[in-house]
């Protein structure tokens, strides 16, 4: 299982400012005992996601935002993750500026960091996903991209655009879609990649709403599940496990997306910072 914690731009403006301050004038040294895990903690564990991505330039550019990716690659178990997108990547039909797959292609070169890519599905228009994931093929290695998602939870379309989507979107519906989308980006991924195993998703609010032909019908699209649980972490822990499970069974990783927010506030003593993506894996 993996964390990914989800930061807007005003936080980590300010985490960058205390960053600052803590390495002027302190260290911190955190050990974790692995002695007794039951499985190994697998690559890429810890991620952060941010949004949006038309502001890619301003955070690739900063010299402090580049040297802390650079000391969480260093640490960490396997690449580190930054996840470009959320609501942000559903609400952005036009292709993004060149500048920021340049900008992006060049932070992978000095920190090594790789890059799960947010695609827009609510508005339903297939070819302007394609275009977006191929014009970041123009820039971005083929080795830094390390999962690709449609959309941004699709449990909530029906509540978002009711006029377009079913409320119960997520049963009705979503699988069809995908698969739409899939057979238009396999040749893409294909020629870029060597694979399509690179979907990720489906990006749901809760672990209770994934269900397990969600994943079994997207083979061979599916590169990993990923959910969401940021604000009510502790009530979900029972769906959690149950879909670790599955995924350890079907050979599929799983992937869980903003455990903490530090943007939507999370809960309080739970997953209100940080260290709270902690608090799952305890």
């Amino acid at each position: 299982m993996s964390l990914t914690a989800h930061i807007s731009m005003q936080a980590l403006h300010s985490m960058l400012l205390a960053g600052l301050l803590v390495l002027a004038s302190a260290r911190v040294d955190i050990r974790i005992g692995t002695a007794t895990l039951r499985d190994p903690i697998p690559e890429s564990f810890m991620g952060v996601s941010i949004e949006p991505l038309e502001e890619a330039p301003i955070y690739a550019t900063n010299p402090i935002f580049i040297y802390l990716l650079g000391l969480l690659s260093k640490t960490s178990y396997g690449p580190f993750i930054v996840c470009w997108g959320g609501n942000s990547q559903d609400l952005n039909s036009m292709l993004y500026k060149d500048e920021a797959w340049r900008t992006l292609a060049e932070l992978y070169n000095k920190t090594g960091v790789h890059y799960y890519l947010g695609l827009n599905m609510i508005d339903g228009e297939v070819a302007v996903a394609k275009n977006q994931i191929q014009n970041a093929f123009k820039y971005l290695p083929a080795e830094s991209i390390f999962a690709i998602s449609m959309g941004n939870e699709p449990d909530m379309y029906g509540t978002r655009k009711p006029n377009k989507y079913p409320l119960k979107f997520l049963d009705k519906r979503y699988l069809k879609d995908v698969q739409t989308y899939f057979k238009a980006l396999a040749p893409v991924l294909l020629k870029k990649l060597n694979t399509t195993r690179v979907f990720a998703g489906p990006e749901v609010t809760r672990a209770e709403r994934l269900r397990s032909e969600t994943l079994l019908s997207l083979d061979p699209g599916s590169g990993m599940a990923n959910i969401h649980e940021d604000a009510i972490m502790e009530q979900g822990l029972t769906d959690v496990r149950r879909w670790v499970s599955f995924c350890k069974r079907n050979g599929v990783p799983f992937r869980m997306s903003e455990t903490n927010s530090l943007n939507l506030g999370g809960k309080r003593g739970v997953s209100d910072a940080l260290g709270g993506a902690l608090f799952v894996v305890d």
